[in-house]
């Protein structure tokens, strides 16, 4: 069973995302009962809330999801979680912070990221010992700790609600880079939207599994290093300008800026809402926080390479979209070029697994059927009907927030930080009476220090720091001009 993971935005990307549902989904089929799909159900039936899109059988000893994947493959596929579009924030991030701030959030919020991670190991290593259950989602998770469907529902609700917004970013991306590729057409933003969600189209409505995506996810990976590696080049090339300044502290930090700040580095880090299914894949899942030997010094290290660097070139001038700090040539017409094919995957891959859960929504009985199947063509016509309200819907919300740097900080401050960071931890607590019934798993005086520690700067991350980024977005808006006006390519 072929397996991969692609985070396009963080994240996961993308925001995270299983890029091989094609076979994933017919090993589910094949494992799951014959039941009409719908990812709402209660406790007894398959979960059908995975973020693969498909049936997701309640795991237990007897009827396990095939292993294939060692913690060394694992930790390989998830890392272009390291590399997405996230990165692109930081240089302006850094000009917002200055060195000493960014480089204390940059490497503090990656020991926190791995602790919530192994609290989802943990957790499901307690429900599989004393419950018989092995969740493969957080909505299973939820289903089992925090209170049954409900809680489940909710989970769901949080995590396609991230996934969806992640793809509008994707599409404001792919109109930024379209903008830069013929940035001397004079293309509004907009119209560069709407060449993208056209661009897009064709591939979403018929596209429901995708084929050889270990190859594809590699091949995106390698797309945004070329990015990050032109943007470097040019601007060592370049020389730093001889008006930049930087800071150790930037002089103009403010409570509110910080958490703004703050909340596109959290976005960076949360890949949790696929752990449990990558957890799922493993030969061996307890083996699954071994996988942060590999990625989290890489991720360190690139973090604060690109912050780091961008910032001592473009210094107090720094953008919040890292390719507006190069100058206009064939070096940022290329660059761009290369980061829309980049997004352009990235959104066909999260649009598969949201339009797929959007489909058994709706039409629970035929979101499994092929093609050329018996009720082939109406199950594809209402997939595709899916795939094209989920591309509309973006499409607007793209150019209601038309700030790259702003979007991806309110998806990381109201989503992405309670989805990856207090929700483990709620998980884990929730599993406590299982494991005191069993006396296996429990709770240590460290985790009961550290969950009201980290839930507190995550609940100001979500509070202020989305505040602040709302704020931000009012400021620009009277400045720019509203939602849906033109917004030509910036270079001031």
């Amino acid at each position: 069973l072929k397996f991969a993971a692609s985070f396009g935005s963080s994240s996961y990307s993308l925001p995270a995302l299983l890029i091989a549902p094609d076979t994933y989904f017919h090993a589910m089929d094949r494992l799951a009962p014959q039941v009409p799909l719908s990812p709402f159900g209660n406790k007894n039936e398959p979960d059908y809330g995975a973020t693969s899109g498909v049936a997701q059988p309640v795991l237990t000893s007897s009827g396990a999801t095939p292993r294939r994947s060692s913690w060394q493959g694992t930790s390989w596929l998830m890392l272009t979680d390291i590399v997405g579009t996230s990165v692109l924030t930081f240089a302006g991030v850094a000009s917002q912070l200055g060195y000493v701030p960014t480089v204390i959030l940059i490497v503090a919020c990656n020991p926190v990221s791995i602790y919530t991670a192994t609290l989802m190991s943990r957790t499901r290593a307690v429900l599989a010992a004393c419950a018989g259950v092995q969740p493969s989602t957080m909505g299973e998770a939820a289903r089992h700790t925090l209170g049954g469907s409900w809680a489940a529902n909710a989970m769901y609700a949080l995590v396609y609600g991230m996934g969806f917004l992640g793809n509008a970013s994707y599409l404001l991306t792919m109109g930024q880079s379209f903008q830069g590729a013929f940035y001397s057409s004079g293309l509004c933003l907009p119209e560069a939207v709407l060449v993208a969600c056209l661009f897009c189209l064709p591939l979403c409505v018929s596209v429901r599994h995708l084929s050889d995506s270990i190859k594809l996810c590699f091949a995106n990976l390698f797309l945004i290093l070329a990015v990050l590696g032109i943007v470097f080049y040019k601007l060592i090339s370049d020389g730093r300008p001889a008006d930049t300044e930087t800071f150790l502290v930037a002089p103009d930090l403010t409570f509110l800026t910080f958490f703004r700040a703050a909340t596109n580095i959290i976005y960076s880090y949360t890949g949790h809402w696929l752990y449990f299914e990558l957890m799922a894949e493993m030969q061996e899942p307890a083996d699954f926080p071994k996988v942060f030997l590999i990625n989290a010094p890489l991720q360190v290290g690139l973090y604060l390479s690109v912050g780091c660097v961008g910032y001592h070139f473009a210094g107090n001038h720094a953008k919040g979209y890292l390719l507006d700090n190069l100058a206009l040539g064939p070096s940022f017409r290329v660059a761009s070029a290369l980061l829309f094919l980049h997004v352009v995957i990235a959104f066909l891959i999260k649009s598969v697994v949201v339009a797929r859960f959007m489909h058994g929504c709706v039409s629970p009985d035929r979101v499994r059927i092929e093609f050329r199947e018996v009720g082939g063509v109406r199950a594809h016509l209402e997939y595709a009907a899916c795939s094209v309200a989920l591309l509309v819907a973006a499409f607007f919300i793209a150019n209601a927030i038309p700030f790259f740097d702003d979007l991806l900080g309110l998806i990381g401050g109201f989503f992405s930080g309670p989805i990856s960071f207090i929700f483990p931890m709620l998980f884990f607590a929730g599993a406590q009476r299982y494991a005191q019934q069993n006396a296996k798993g429990l709770a240590t005086w460290t985790d009961w220090i550290l969950f009201p520690f980290i839930g507190l700067l995550t609940l100001l991350t979500m509070v202020i720091g989305t505040y602040s980024v709302l704020q931000d977005i009012f400021s620009r808006s009277e400045h720019l001009g509203p939602p849906f006006s033109c917004k030509l390519l910036s270079r001031g």
